[in-house]
């Protein structure tokens, strides 16, 4: 994938046609690797509170996106078809986001390659993703999700 614009804007495109809350949010794929992953989202419209923050909501569904997202895309790439979902995920909120929703993550290789080979060999496994939600380079909420997939 390397760092693949063409694999970001299939995803955005993806996200957006298929999981209607994204394109309500302003998603947009900023980044996509074989191991890393940038989404974005602006804090206004459908994504403020009445504090005039992000509303933990909007983080919440952009952290699981980013985890989503990120295991779909790497799956695509290596031709295996799957059904991907977020099974089990749980979020710290830390600080307030003010302006935009700056979700990432990062996976190791060999940690992906692991799950990758027992996805391979029995058609199921499940991949930790931890899912970071910055601004101004500052985590302000961290979402650790299982990511369970199934060939099909």
């Amino acid at each position: 994938m390397q760092n693949n614009k063409e694999a970001a804007l299939q995803l955005e495109k993806l996200i957006h046609n298929t999981i209607p809350l994204g394109k309500a949010m302003g998603l947009h794929v900023i980044e996509l690797t074989d191991n890393f992953i940038n989404l974005q989202a602006p804090v206004a419209n459908n994504n403020i509170n009445i504090h005039g923050t992000a509303f933990a909501g909007s983080i919440y569904s952009m952290c699981v996106l980013t985890a989503w997202g990120f295991v779909h895309m790497r799956l695509l790439k290596e031709s295996i078809e799957a059904d991907v979902v977020v099974a089990q995920a749980e979020i710290r909120y830390l600080k307030p986001i003010n302006e935009k929703i700056f979700c990432r993550s990062e996976f190791k290789e060999e940690d992906y390659t692991e799950f990758s080979q027992r996805l391979l060999a029995t058609g199921k496994a499940s991949i930790t993703a931890i899912v970071y939600a910055v601004e101004d380079e500052n985590e302000k909420a961290v979402l650790e999700a299982r990511v369970v997939v199934r060939t099909t």
